[in-house]
């Protein structure tokens, strides 16, 4: 059983750094799988892992949770936060999540597993205080949200980690259901530090998948596949292969899917791998993955360019892609593939074969599918079945010559390509060019206004 240690007990010299930098030992790591109570140790070991595998600055707080009761919270500089609280009540103690700039809720949010309808609910006096340190706010707007309900007395640190897990990989805990028998597995996977990293590597957690009879009727049908389709299948898809990343809900496309994807395999960055369904006009769907098949470039399936020839990349696609992983040098490679739909002239069936295929190890390029009839019908059993399984094929074809990859230049700490209505500014040093916005310390205000004046970005500054 793991020993539930007080935030009290606890010595304060050791908090005075705000981060947490925590890995467990060999005994907490086995704690996880024990119907006990999560320790600060695991805790600030979830927060460091969170607080390392993000773009640098896209999400603040993250702070360790000894400071609750040494010192408390800094105020936390950008516009989007998470952080993980405890209710310390001696026996009773209880994790949530705080959370501020997520899902376009315009106050704190607050998702606790014991208040799982969430609303005005009142707040505990130690969770307010934490709050007003965090906003630096005498009376910030805090709002519980509706989240999965804890049934029992020791899960609620692994439902505050999934919690901030989802929000920080582009989710919203409030419609999001996870499998309860699978969570202190897959947390305890999470959490263990691989040989050639510095910590674990905290990626969503396992959700169930709830399609109803109209979406499997009309999945078995000519009519086009919807949202809902699409992100029932990348939830399976993920399900069973937690080291591909993205796979994010595809409405995010609208918002933007979340900077920095790092919840994929620990491999280098140039070959981590990431798959996402990309929405399109007219009820098309478009596919992006990277690091399968030794292709170095990002790739776009695309069932209007099946030959994968050389084209013109539509400018929010491009964005997306740079959404997925922000630490390009200075261009970003992406090209079209080439691939046999059979067929089949559905781009969403497509889409989901090529992703199937890749999440096994095929090669989309070196198959032909089966028929679309065929192809509808292993949908619906997969969504029936909640499993994913490879399409029908109909027999391999040659390896189709591949199309030189556009190089796209990307800027600032985004890794982002320019558009004509952001506002830039370049570094007098290195000439890199930055987002007005995404720069730490804030660039100065006579800089903008006036491009003749020298300026110089934290990097070079340091020098």
């Amino acid at each position: 059983m793991a020993k539930q240690i007080s935030l009290f007990d606890i010595n304060e010299s050791t908090v005075l750094d705000p981060f947490a930098n925590e890995v467990l030992t060999e005994e907490e790591v086995n704690d996880i799988t024990e119907t006990s109570w999560l320790s600060s140790a695991h805790i600030n070991c979830g927060i460091t892992i969170l607080r390392k595998t993000t773009i640098p600055g896209s999400i603040g707080g993250l702070y360790k949770v000894q400071l609750m009761v040494h010192g408390g919270f800094p105020k936390v500089a950008v516009n989007k936060w998470i952080q993980l609280l405890l209710i310390n009540s001696g026996p009773a103690a209880h994790w949530l999540t705080a959370a501020y700039g997520f899902n376009n809720h315009p106050f704190v949010t607050l998702y606790d597993s014991k208040i799982p309808s969430g609303g005005d609910v009142a707040i505990h006096p130690s969770v307010y205080k934490s709050i007003q340190q965090l906003t630096g706010s005498s009376n910030p707007s805090v709002r519980y949200m509706p989240c999965q309900y804890q049934s029992d007395g020791f899960n609620c640190g692994v439902f505050a980690l999934c919690f901030a897990t989802s929000l920080a990989s582009g989710g919203d805990p409030s419609s999001q259901q996870f499998i309860l028998s699978e969570m202190r597995n897959h947390l305890k996977k999470c959490l263990i530090k691989p040989k050639n990293l510095e910590c674990g590597v905290l990626v969503p957690f396992p959700e169930e998948i709830n399609v109803s009879d109209k979406d499997l009727l009309d999945a078995s049908l000519s009519n086009g596949l919807n949202s809902r389709h699409m992100n029932a299948v990348a939830r399976l898809i993920k399900n069973k292969f937690y080291d591909i990343g993205a796979l994010y809900d595809v409405n995010l496309m609208v918002t933007g899917f979340p900077y920095g994807n790092n919840f994929s395999s620990p491999e280098s960055s140039l070959s981590s791998k990431w798959i996402q369904f990309i929405p399109r006009p007219n009820h098309q769907w478009m596919l992006a993955a990277s690091g399968f098949n030794k292709i170095n470039h990002r790739m776009l399936f695309d069932i209007t360019n099946r030959k994968g020839t050389d084209k013109i990349i539509p400018m929010d696609v491009v964005k997306a892609v740079a959404q997925l992983h922000f630490n390009y040098p200075k261009c970003l490679r992406i090209g079209f593939m080439p691939f046999t739909p059979g067929t089949s002239n559905c781009s969403a069936i497509s889409a989901i074969a090529i992703a199937v295929g890749l999440a096994f190890g095929k090669n989309p390029c070196t198959v032909k599918f089966a028929a679309e009839g065929e192809m509808k019908k292993h949908l619906v059993n997969c969504l029936k079945s909640k499993t994913i399984s490879p399409f029908p094929e109909v027999k391999c074809t040659r390896e189709s010559k591949l199309s030189l990859p556009r190089q796209i230049e990307v800027y600032c700490v985004c890794r982002m390509p320019s558009s004509y209505d952001e506002l830039m500014i370049q570094c007098s040093n290195c000439e890199e060019w930055f987002h007005e916005d995404h720069h730490l310390p804030p660039i100065p205000k006579s800089a903008i206004e006036n491009p003749r004046e020298k300026w110089v970005c934290c990097d070079c500054v340091f020098e």
